[in-house]
């Protein structure tokens, strides 16, 4: 059955690490430290950015407009009790920003930042992952517009530069009305290149309305 718990998280996808040499000074010990984030306790060191005009809410549950958003977590599946991560687009206008950024992470060697996302209703936005720097900063990733009524997956390398230290940026940006809202739901960092995913990974929302 689409939507049943067992297609639902990526539970065999943990941040994978070499235990045999983790520095607490690189991104190993960060990517340790952060782990999978499933929003159940906060934002896990996460940071709201400064000076953008709209920021991502914890919820559980439905969102506030009708049309648009999830009717429950990721992490939890057909339980509305888990939390996750959203913008809510009525709040906005046309290009308005929310970003989440991670702490600093080494200019060593790439990592897979894999996530759940949620982009349904007729007035969609687009949701970003950048890698930033103190000198620039570059979209690595990027979906916009009605993806349907599903959790979907997302993920892409962060391929450092050697020799700048860099933060990931989770951005969402709202074009014009209420049916726009973005969530996000278990964020997790893997050492070492993103592995293709070949199988359905969507879970359907319509399962949970019923």
């Amino acid at each position: 059955m689409i939507g049943s718990c067992r297609n639902c998280p990526l539970n065999d996808l943990e941040c994978s690490l070499n235990e045999s040499k983790v520095d607490a000074t690189d991104e190993k010990a960060y990517c340790r430290d952060f782990s999978l984030c499933s929003f159940e306790s906060g934002f896990c060191g996460l940071s709201h950015s400064k000076n953008y005009q709209l920021k991502w809410i914890r919820n559980s549950g439905k969102t506030s407009s009708d049309g648009t958003g999830p009717q429950s977590d990721h992490t939890r599946c057909n339980k509305k009790d888990g939390d996750y991560i959203y913008i809510d687009a009525s709040k906005g206008k046309k290009g308005d920003k929310a970003r989440l950024e991670s702490d600093w992470l080494s200019a060593g060697e790439t990592l897979c930042l894999q996530f759940w996302y949620h982009m349904w209703g007729v007035r969609m936005g687009t949701l970003r992952i950048l890698m930033k720097t103190n000198q620039f900063e570059i979209t690595v990733w990027e979906e916009f517009g009605n993806q349907e009524d599903e959790w979907q997956f997302g993920q892409t390398p962060l391929k450092p530069d050697g020799q700048n230290q860099y933060k990931f940026v989770i951005e969402a940006e709202t074009i014009d009305g209420d049916e726009g809202d973005i969530a996000v739901d278990d964020v997790r960092l893997n050492e070492g290149s993103c592995q293709k995913i070949i199988d359905n990974r969507k879970f359907n929302q319509r399962d949970v309305r019923k």
